[in-house]
């Protein structure tokens, strides 16, 4: 995410300057850019399914999110196709961008209670995180990514998923149909 050398999000920034320096070698590489991984809601559908709210501070911005399972595919079809991308970088999403009222009011549907979403401040957030043990360094990498999102950097929808795939990349709503059998996990990082 904000994947560029003088990014205000630390890991874009590190990313960007290790994709600078393969970029220099003589080796083939395809990078791989999934904005937001699906699976991260995972860990607050326990929460959300006991009390119905979905919080978050990114607000009203829309989120072009990816299931880990399309990574792994575009993954494992280019290290079977090796000269199929070569040198390029690939932003891995599904095929609609959500905000989070809207991914709410899908997870009514989905587990059949209403959720409703609750705007929080970086500074709950951040205050969250430290309470609940998180690092320093992850916690500044968290609030980036936050204000990251809020600011539309991961909105854009790509088609790289069903281009290198053959097929549709998987929908949120089949990401949470599946997590509403499994149930999620607890929260490691609650924002």
């Amino acid at each position: 995410l904000a994947t560029f050398t003088d990014s205000f999000v630390d890991s874009g920034r590190w990313h960007a300057e290790t994709e600078k320096y393969m970029a220099s070698q003589d080796v083939a590489y395809t990078c791989l850019h999934p904005f937001f991984f699906m699976q991260n809601l995972g860990f607050l559908l326990a929460a959300i399914k006991a009390n119905g709210v979905l919080e978050s501070a990114i607000g009203s911005a829309a989120i072009a999110m990816v299931d880990t399972r399309d990574v792994a595919s575009v993954a494992a079809k280019l290290m079977l196709n090796p000269d199929l991308a070569v040198g390029q970088t690939l932003p891995l999403t599904c095929g609609e961008a959500m905000n989070y009222r809207q991914i709410a009011k899908l997870m009514s549907g989905v587990f059949e209670r209403e959720v409703t979403f609750r705007q929080q401040t970086l500074k709950e957030v951040e205050e969250n995180l430290r309470r609940s043990g998180v690092p320093k360094w992850h916690i500044q990498i968290i609030l980036q990514f936050n204000q990251a999102f809020a600011e539309g950097y991961g909105s854009k929808v790509h088609s790289d998923v069903r281009e290198i795939t053959g097929r549709a990349p998987l929908s949120l709503r089949d990401y949470l149909k599946t997590a509403a059998i499994s149930g999620g996990g607890s929260n490691p990082f609650p924002n």
